[in-house]
């Protein structure tokens, strides 16, 4: 991982955690570990790369639901508007220290823009999952 000014704990939350991805058949994904039903999944649609990105817990301050539900109907509308295709996704701590926290998995979508998302909802970090289809954690700070 580069420098960051993220508590470890919480960076290890993040790559500890399992990205369940809310399809027909759902599925996790894991940071570090090649996911092939993600890989399928994507391969049906043509799509090149995802990124799992949250609007939940700007910054890992713990919010109420209400806010963050608010907070994560902006983000579905602002890739709508945007063009990009996503699906649920929600990480959860298997740990259960850190809450379930609601996101998407933004599909076919470049880096930096993915970054700019995460950072536009004042995340830590986002999960890049790029064509080869080993997730990984970028940190946006």
């Amino acid at each position: 991982m580069k420098f960051s000014n993220i508590e470890d704990s919480v960076i290890n939350a993040y790559s500890n955690a399992n990205y369940r991805v809310i399809v027909d058949k759902p599925f996790d994904i894991r940071i570090g570990e090649k996911s092939e039903p993600l890989r399928d999944y994507c391969f049906k649609q043509n799509y090149h790369s995802a990124v799992f990105v949250t609007s939940y817990n700007p910054f890992s301050k713990i919010l109420g639901e209400r806010s963050n539900v608010l907070a994560h109907n902006k983000l579905k509308r602002i890739l709508n508007c945007m063009g990009i295709n996503f699906i649920l996704c929600i990480a959860a701590d298997p740990a259960k220290i850190w809450p379930n926290e609601v996101g998407v998995l933004a599909l076919d979508i470049d880096l930096q823009l993915a970054k700019d998302i995460g950072i536009k909802f004042k995340q830590n970090a986002i999960v890049w999952i790029p064509n080869s289809w080993v997730p990984r954690i970028e940190l946006l700070r």
